[in-house]
């Protein structure tokens, strides 16, 4: 099974409606796996941080990565 990410470092898009940070931008902080779904901690210019599905989110300059090795 892949799992979709972007790597931390890199700037993304929240496209989640209804979330606080809806249409803002951040960049990913760390991910990790959490019951095979990856997930993104994204840290935000107001200092604040949220985790978010790869789904939930949008590369500003890169689509997201296969993670190798997952089955």
């Amino acid at each position: 099974m892949n799992i979709d990410r972007y790597a931390p470092g890199e700037s993304v898009r929240v496209r989640y409606p209804g979330d606080p940070h809806y249409n803002e931008t951040g960049t990913v902080d760390h991910t990790y796996a959490d019951c095979g779904d990856m997930m993104h901690v994204v840290a935000f210019t107001d200092r604040t941080r949220a985790t978010y599905y790869a789904d939930e989110l949008r590369g500003l300059h890169t689509k997201p990565q296969p993670t190798q090795g997952n089955t």
